[in-house]
């Protein structure tokens, strides 16, 4: 009877070890099931913005770029990269989970928010203005060539050599000896030798009188046309701030923030998919101004510009950029980690320094 319950406990113990081993295998399968999953070839929606995202030559940089791959390895993340043709479509990937993540210029907005869930803010920014950049000392030449002025010439020139033909008959009407055009003509110009000559008959009174008239006009109209020019240039380019745009061509691009905050105040939009078109549209005066996230701005003033942009001063909208992702990803949490990771142990700010300083 003994040995009917020794081998009884036996038999029970050894099955209890065999379903303990058994239940501690099948979750260490599940888990590194789940650990495979979290570490498999994650695919990478990027879409092409200076200074997030620069596409040349089938190789891939920028500064979300820099950020990510730093999140990639910290996490010991395998990954491969899909290119969308535009931030519209590079959000829809992550609203449909098309993509296991996003990268490029993605702002963080409560509407976005609702349709997808996003990293902690790798970057804070905002919108800027920027418009066409004129020299004053061209401003100023390209006043002093007003169209008007070719006429007022011709007209200066048909009284001077009216006055100077006048002169000179009445000094051959004097008979005080002879006289020259070139003489008369310099009679004319010095307004009668600076006083010392000045005509006694009528005639020549009433020619040095008729150039006096002449020039007085056309500098007076020459002047005007000049100030208008002056004046007409500095109101088209008077924009100091958001205010200013209504009822001018601003340009943004499709699906941006700046063109979601254009329609809240009312601004028409001149709508672009490509962000290099409206740099080229403003340095050509095609439009008035463009409003674009301010990273990129500094960055293409200080690294593409050739001095015919300028940003206006002062950022507005601020907002924060981050890495977006589907409803419920199991990424979030590591990126995050990550991120807080690297600005911990000065990697962030070396990646910020290179593209922004």
């Amino acid at each position: 009877m003994k040995n009917l319950q020794y081998i009884f406990l036996n038999s029970t113990l050894c099955l209890g070890m065999l379903l303990c081993y058994v239940g501690i295998a099948h979750a260490q399968a599940e888990s590194d099931d789940v650990t495979r999953d979290v570490h498999r070839n994650l695919e990478v929606s990027i879409v092409e913005k200076e200074p997030f995202v620069f596409m040349q030559n089938n190789k891939v940089s920028g500064f979300a770029i820099d950020i990510w791959e730093a999140v990639a390895r910290e996490n010991e993340w395998s990954y491969s990269y899909e290119r969308a043709q535009s931030l519209v479509e590079l959000l829809r990937t992550q609203k449909k989970a098309t993509a296991d993540i996003a990268i490029g210029h993605i702002a963080i907005t409560e509407d976005r928010e609702q349709i997808m869930e996003f990293s902690e803010p790798i970057l804070a920014g905002g919108l800027q203005i920027i418009v066409h950049h004129i020299h004053p000392l061209r401003l100023l030449v390209d006043a002093l060539f007003v169209p008007q002025a070719l006429f007022l010439l011709l007209l200066l020139a048909c009284g001077f050599v009216i006055g100077t033909f006048l002169t000179w008959i009445s000094r051959l009407r004097q008979k005080t000896g002879k006289i020259t055009l070139a003489t008369a003509a310099w009679i004319v110009i010095t307004l009668g030798s600076f006083g010392k000559a000045l005509p006694r008959e009528t005639l020549g009174r009433i020619a040095l009188l008729f150039w006096m008239c002449a020039a007085t006009m056309c500098l007076s109209l020459y002047i005007a046309s000049v100030s208008s020019a002056l004046t007409s240039a500095s109101l088209s380019h008077a924009i100091s701030s958001h205010h200013d745009l209504h009822g001018k061509k601003v340009g943004a691009l499709k699906g941006s923030i700046a063109l979601a905050f254009m329609r809240e105040k009312g601004i028409d939009a001149i709508l672009y998919s490509d962000q290099s078109q409206i740099y080229r549209d403003v340095k050509n005066e095609l439009i008035d101004a463009a409003i674009l996230d301010t990273e990129q701005v500094q960055y293409y003033i200080a690294n593409a510009g050739d001095g015919r942009i300028k940003a206006i001063e002062g950022i507005f909208q601020h907002k924060n950029y981050g890495f977006a992702l589907p409803i419920g990803s199991d990424l979030q949490n590591e990126i995050d980690i990550a991120l807080d990771a690297l600005r911990e142990n000065g990697q962030y700010k070396k990646i910020h320094d290179k593209w922004f300083k």
